[in-house]
């Protein structure tokens, strides 16, 4: 998280607004794409007792520290990978702060507090739907620092097939932020699969321009989209 923003006061929880949304269907699969340490996992695992959970987290040092937070639950599977439009390997350099890692080609340049980089595996998240029999994903979260559209690339059948109803994303209002991705151009994208915001959620204010910078939102898939 950027150290030079602070966190607004929440309009509301965006678990509690899922649960609103869904009624009587239960959470059944959450899919989160950056876990980074497991911090989101941990209120999943609280706020939806009955959801299996895969993770992905590309980093070695931050997949370990996942792991032993979270990898020993059995709602719970710890995948060492990345996710993007297409499967291959990527270099990512290593930044202060864990969470602050990216494959974005604007941000993921060498840190000089750091020097550290690795090749990482990218896989899609069609191909995981694909290669582990994946009916449906009740939510899929994504917090990759700029790199939110090039995992909806590689989700493009499952999007198709309406197999996902919830998507919760890290966005920005601010054009010249190459950190976080610009919230009309991810609303522009899921719109074409029928998705439409629902909520704005953890907002981090900046004092210097006195606006909000970045927040997470809430998409839902639209009524009479969902795959029957």
């Amino acid at each position: 998280m950027d150290k030079t923003v602070n966190k607004a006061s929440e309009s509301g929880d965006h678990c509690t607004e899922i649960r609103r949304r869904s009624g009587d269907c239960q959470i059944e699969l959450i899919v989160d794409v950056g876990a980074n340490v497991g911090e989101t996992i941990c209120r999943y695992l609280t706020n939806f007792e009955h959801a299996q959970i895969i993770a992905f987290e590309p980093v070695q040092k931050t997949f370990a520290a996942l792991q032993s937070k979270v990898g020993s639950n059995p709602r719970v599977c710890c995948m060492n990978l990345a996710l993007g439009a297409i499967p291959g390997a990527a270099l990512v350099h290593h930044q202060p702060y864990s969470g602050l890692n990216s494959l974005s080609p604007a941000i993921n340049t060498e840190h000089p507090d750091c020097g550290r980089s690795e090749m990482v595996t990218v896989t899609t998240l069609d191909r995981i739907v694909q290669d582990n029999d994946i009916k449906h994903i009740d939510l899929l979260k994504i917090d990759t620092e700029h790199f939110e559209l090039e995992v909806i690339r590689g989700a493009h059948q499952a999007l198709l097939e309406r197999r996902i109803s919830f998507i919760y994303a890290e966005v920005s209002f601010n054009p010249e932020d190459k950190r976080h991705t610009l919230f009309s151009e991810l609303d522009e994208c899921l719109g074409r699969y029928h998705f439409q915001q629902v909520g704005f959620f953890e907002h981090m204010f900046c004092p210097a321009s006195s606006r909000v910078e970045f927040c997470n939102a809430l998409f839902a898939l639209k009524a009479g989209q969902h795959n029957s």
